[in-house]
């Protein structure tokens, strides 16, 4: 039944060709942008929640932030 109503639709052909070509420019996009990324602002960010000099409030001791 839903290959009977997309068969009747006029211009289908041409849409699963642009949206694999929006999937791999999407992907290409992503991958280009992780090459490019600051390797050692990304460092600095992956140590982030190593680095606490407080302890987290997560408000089991009962005090109110």
């Amino acid at each position: 039944m839903l290959s009977q109503y997309l068969q009747s639709v006029t211009g289908i052909e041409g849409l699963g060709i642009v949206s694999l070509i929006a999937a791999v420019t999407a992907f290409a996009g992503v991958v280009v942008y992780a090459f490019r990324l600051d390797r050692n602002m990304m460092k600095a960010m992956a140590a982030l929640p190593l680095e606490s000099d407080t302890p987290p409030n997560d408000g089991l001791d009962g005090r109110r932030p």
